[in-house]
């Protein structure tokens, strides 16, 4: 064999074996980040990803999201950035390192690891952190837009950090702005705030705000802000969300007549401003459409609530009256009603039973209560089937 087939073949089987080991170390980086590391690294992918999962093993074991990075992960850090600029998550860890010392140079670096790759989660993360710290609400929003928008698995726990934030009203107007781009995740978004306690304070405020852009947002989604806010205690925040969102229905403060769907001629769908109807293993509630009643089947022995809905009163006298259907159980002494308050500790403005009715109720104290329907049934007596065909509270004018 001549010297130049020698060195073709020789050439040959170098590249073979160059490439073979290129494709167990760029295969290994998901398997063992490790192994890959050390096989042959022709890149500095193998590096990053060990360096990379280093990190991610020291802020799991500390708890500690903000841990900082270990000479030894720093290394390889740099070692893969030397093998491969275009490391983003090196880069983020160097910059990391840095920001321990300089965050001005930490920015920097991250902005320009996020230009590099727009799919690194950790880029992402630090470099949103970096602009928080710097005061940047607008970029660092930003970039939590790009992160949600590729990132389905994370959605929850940033959408919940978004909700929290939304109570501090520096934030709000940057967070309007990118709401109003109408981004993919804002359904989830409101359906996340409903249920934040740290974020409802300020939801009503954001929501009625775009309401004032006149964006389109699910009815259902507007309906559990409305519950979430009452659940909250924030019971004017979700009446005003109410009023703006749903006029036609008519939810709070009215002149005449306090309770909504007072002759039950439709079903809920605007709680707490309507009736919540309650059934467990003893008794269950629904509105028969059919007859306009409330309707209350209960085993013997149950008690507990029935129905319940939250009124906005004014100070000054009530007239409660219930009237039920001639087909009804006589309520005897095991139906009843009562007017609690809801915004101070469970005062009792009114309890007593349907058969007493009607009742006058005189108000000083309370804005907002719950007229609830209340079963007491004993465990010897029969099961019972009532109906309501209306509850009325009407306040009694003034002289």
């Amino acid at each position: 064999m001549s010297m130049s087939r020698i060195a073709i073949v020789f050439g040959a089987l170098l590249l073979a074996s160059a490439s073979c080991l290129f494709s167990i170390s760029s295969a290994g980086q998901r398997i063992s980040p490790l192994y890959a590391a050390g096989a042959f690294p022709l890149n500095g992918v193998p590096s990053e990803r060990l360096a990379y999962s280093m990190y991610k093993s020291s802020v799991l074991e500390t708890r500690n999201s903000q841990a900082s990075v270990s000479p030894a992960t720093v290394l390889l850090a740099r070692q893969a950035y030397a093998r491969e600029p275009l490391s983003p998550e090196a880069l983020a860890l160097i910059a990391r390192d840095m920001g321990t010392r300089t965050k001005i140079k930490e920015l920097a670096m991250l902005e320009a690891a996020n230009l590099i790759s727009r799919r690194s989660n950790q880029v992402s993360l630090d470099l949103m952190a970096a602009y928080a710290y710097a005061d940047n609400q607008h970029e660092s929003l930003k970039v939590l837009d790009q992160l949600l928008r590729r990132n389905s698995v994370a959605q929850g726990p940033l959408l919940d950090g978004l909700s929290a934030m939304v109570a501090n009203s520096n934030m709000r107007p940057s967070m309007l702005r990118l709401l109003s781009r109408n981004p993919p995740w804002a359904p989830q978004f409101w359906r996340r705030l409903a249920q934040s306690a740290q974020g409802l304070p300020g939801a009503a405020e954001l929501r009625l705000a775009r309401a004032r852009q006149n964006a389109s947002v699910d009815p259902d989604l507007d309906r559990m802000l409305i519950e979430g806010l009452a659940g909250q205690g924030l019971f004017g925040d979700a009446e005003r969300i109410g009023n703006t969102l749903f006029p036609e229905a008519g939810i709070g403060r009215k002149q005449e007549i306090v309770l909504r769907n007072t002759s039950f001629s439709f079903q809920p769908d605007y709680l707490p401003f309507d009736w919540r109807l309650i059934s467990n293993g003893d008794y269950g509630t629904t509105i028969d459409l059919a007859h306009s009643v409330l309707a209350i089947s209960a085993l013997a022995g149950s008690s507990g609530t029935a129905a319940e809905q939250l009124v906005h009163l004014s100070q000054g006298a009530y007239r409660l009256s219930v009237q039920l259907d001639p087909r009804s159980a006589p309520p005897g002494d095991h139906l009843g009603v009562s007017l609690i308050c809801a915004d101070q500790a469970a005062n009792i403005l009114f309890k007593d039973r349907i058969a007493r009715l009607p009742a006058l109720i005189n108000n000083s104290t309370c804005t907002w209560a719950y007229l609830r329907v209340v079963i007491q049934l004993p465990s010897d007596a029969q099961d019972m089937d009532w109906a309501i065909q209306n509850i009325v509270l009407r306040p009694i004018a003034k002289d």
